[in-house]
């Protein structure tokens, strides 16, 4: 695989063929790889024809480059214009004509045969698991395309309790400036990220250096679903070795301390709290939170992080939105990788080559908004072609054709079950080339209606009903509407897992606990420290003279009483 750390080398094989005084034919053989970047020089004329001065000559392409995937600058030097992808176009002969150079043997035509190399893992691939909508204005302050609560509790080294649970700053507890400090790399569509920053800021160096001293260098999190698919882990290096970076990038080579690198799998287009397994530390990291309270840490009960979608700004990708999209003709681009999902009649990486084909559109162009008793138009499109013919065949055998036209529409009003189906549209073009694409028709049924006719009620609650299966519950709720959470001591999808929970709540969707007054931890199996009380431990007693203080409701019992 060619990455942003490797050099791309281009092999350039030079050809000379029929070098004659007429100066007609000249060949020249070049390989450049399909991920090469755009601007990027392929061959240089000059060069190659042993001209000593380049801007001597002009150059022009005449042929071989039907979609503007090159260009030639004023020094004659081919370079790439527009991304390339080997599974649209292999290999192009480009015509270049040349002129002006003060000799007899310069050749009138040069033949440039430029072969398109396959790289592994390229072009990225969409991805509709982890795909995110464009960042709306309330996340507007929020850097990054996933957003971050902290839910933290513990025991300081005083004996006192502390924890944390916050959002607002948890991006910048971390993260501190990091759209001048981060390398991030995405997978080419596995939804995996890894992102890496070196700590600049002094303040935010003293807080790795306190984690790297107790130990606190390695922990992993993990979803609680049922799919267990969200992942997230995280290291700090004190050195750039170990760390699986392009090293070129200045600042890794000149700070040799102080980086952060998480890597995760992110396979949700909901939130989802993750649960962390520290190691063994030592006790005393001091810390400090929001520049306001510092505390040396003894022991962390619970540390969960709660991610959840935000998306970038348009034309931004990445986890921390600082990459361009370069998708073109109304394609979507991947928040993560920056992957185009090309509209019909397009293809390429940027989806910006023509792509001769029909296809079928619908209004409304969401499936789940196509219902039975509602209005339905089918489209039928051929694109960047010149139709003689358009042909529709019907489920029930009919047919409608239309001449001379690239596009014909089907109007449904009030969709009938009998109207569902398959449908095929075949253009004929002005060369006799047929081409075809089918479309099925299967509507949903209106809002809380089910069956084959849409006649019976779903009586869902807070959730879609299905055609034939009715509702479909989420994790934490069950019954025939979907109307009951789950039973106590279960949580997930269909209440099928068991909470570990010994004084609390078990949420019904993920299992996390909500701990009662007075108890505190991943399962809140620990009573609140001497001294406070009430839940998540957040009062303190008031008690005196030597008297005990309940740690669930701050009563006071007198010595002797």
């Amino acid at each position: 695989m060619v990455t942003s750390r490797h050099v791309i080398l281009f092999t350039i094989c030079l050809c000379l063929q029929g070098f004659t005084t007429s100066g007609l034919n000249v060949g020249l053989n070049v390989s450049v790889p399909e991920n090469a970047a755009v601007g990027r020089n392929v061959v240089s004329l000059s060069a190659r024809l042993g001209k000593q001065r380049e801007g001597d000559g002009r150059c022009r392409l005449v042929s071989g480059d039907p979609y503007g995937r090159f260009t030639i600058n004023t020094n004659c030097t081919v370079l790439i214009a527009n991304s390339l992808d080997r599974s649209v176009t292999s290999e192009y002969t480009l015509r270049v004509g040349v002129s002006s150079w003060s000799t007899e043997k310069t050749p009138n035509i040069v033949s440039v045969r430029i072969h398109v190399e396959d790289v592994e893992g390229y072009p990225p691939v969409y991805n509709e698991s982890c795909a995110i909508p464009t960042k709306e204005p309330r996340h507007a302050g929020n850097p990054l395309s996933l957003g971050l609560l902290l839910d933290i509790e513990g025991t300081t080294s005083d004996g006192d309790y502390f924890s944390i649970f916050d959002g607002a700053n948890s991006v910048d507890l971390w993260m501190h400036n990091m759209k001048e400090e981060a390398i991030e790399t995405t997978g080419e569509g596995d939804c995996n990220f890894q992102l890496v920053w070196a700590v600049l800021v002094e303040k935010r160096r003293r807080i790795f250096r306190a984690l790297w001293d107790a130990g606190l260098r390695n922990w992993s999190c993990s979803d609680d679903s049922d799919q267990g698919s969200n992942q997230l882990s995280y290291s700090l290096f004190m050195t750039p070795q170990g760390v699986d970076i392009p090293t070129q990038h200045e600042w890794i080579v000149n700070n040799v301390s102080n980086i952060y690198q998480f890597t995760g799998t992110w396979v949700s287009q909901e939130g989802s709290r993750l649960a962390c397994k520290l190691p063994s530390f030592r006790p005393g990291v001091n810390m400090v939170f929001r520049g306001e309270r510092s505390f040396q840490i003894d022991s962390i009960q619970k540390f969960d992080m709660i991610l959840y979608p935000v998306g970038c700004e348009a034309g931004k990708y990445g986890i921390t939105c600082q990459k361009t999209c370069i998708c073109k003709n109304g394609a979507l681009c991947h928040v993560f990788n920056g992957a185009c999902k090309c509209t019909q009649g397009w293809q390429g990486v940027a989806c910006d080559i023509p792509k001769p084909s029909v296809g079928i559109e619908t209004a409304p162009s969401d499936p789940q908004h196509i219902t039975i008793f509602g209005n339905v138009t089918l489209r039928c499109r051929a694109h960047h072609v010149v139709v003689r013919t358009l042909h529709w065949h019907f489920p029930n055998g009919s047919k409608m054709a239309t001449s001379g036209v690239n596009e014909s529409v089907v109007i449904f009003t009030k969709l009938q079950t009998n109207e569902e189906g398959i449908y095929t549209c075949t253009a004929i073009t002005s060369t006799g080339e047929v081409m075809a694409t089918t479309f099925l028709l299967n509507a949903s049924c209106p809002e809380d209606r089910k069956g084959w006719r849409c006649t019976e009620v779903c009586g869902c609650e807070r959730v879609r009903c299905d055609r034939w299966a009715g509702c479909i519950c989420g994790e934490g709720w069950t019954g025939s509407r979907c109307h009951t959470r789950c039973p106590e001591g279960t949580y997930g999808r269909g209440c099928t897992r068991q909470c570990t929970c010994q004084y609390g709540v078990c949420r019904p969707s993920d299992g996390s606990c909500n701990c009662r007054a007075g108890w505190y931890g991943s399962d809140c199996s620990r009573p609140c420290v001497n001294g406070r009380y009430g839940r998540r431990c957040q009062y303190t007693c008031a008690c005196r003279h030597n008297a005990s203080c309940s740690h669930v409701d701050g009563s006071c019992q007198c010595v002797g009483a």
